[in-house]
């Protein structure tokens, strides 16, 4: 169950930014020692976004876009219209909402590298400490959630949360 649940997290990280991942498939291994958050700490989703909703039932509430199939799950942008302090986004944000089975799976959050500093010491006081792969990874795992940081390039770093559904 863990290992399937690793591969998920790897094959969500890896169809968008497999230039980051490439190098190191180290990074299964290092979220399996993740640090673990609580259940009160795991965001179990993102915003109202919650793991295991069917596509219909997000797009009752959301703006939803499809962008294509990868890996085979289906990925839709996603506009969330506040996203209410969840993970410290407010306000309007934009995701992208990874679908397998019609049931949501994964969750990448795009944001500006110059806060990669600032997000990184928030998501610890909020999740914990995070296990560091050594290029700049940073993990969490949690009862419900496993949580990925890293700067995909000089202008966006990411992050990438995947639902143990």
């Amino acid at each position: 169950m863990m290992q399937k649940f690793i591969l998920r997290v790897l094959l969500i990280a890896f169809i968008s930014f497999s230039p980051v991942f490439c190098e190191d498939f180290a990074i299964g291994n290092a979220l399996s020692k993740a640090q673990a958050m609580t259940l009160e700490q795991d965001p179990n989703g993102f915003s109202d976004l919650r793991w295991g909703q069917t596509l219909e039932t997000v797009q009752q509430s959301h703006i939803v876009t499809f962008m294509g199939y990868y890996g085979g799950s289906a990925h839709y942008e996603i506009t969330i219209k506040d996203a209410h302090g969840s993970l410290y986004f407010s306000g309007p944000v934009e995701v992208r909402g990874i679908f397998r089975e019609n049931k949501l799976i994964g969750i990448q959050i795009p944001f500006g590298a110059e806060q990669f500093s600032a997000r990184l010491s928030a998501l610890t006081k909020l999740c914990g400490t995070p296990k560091n792969n050594g290029k700049g990874v940073y993990m969490w795992d949690g009862p419900s959630t496993a949580m990925l940081m890293f700067q995909k390039d000089y202008y966006e770093g990411v992050i990438v949360l995947a639902g143990k559904i």
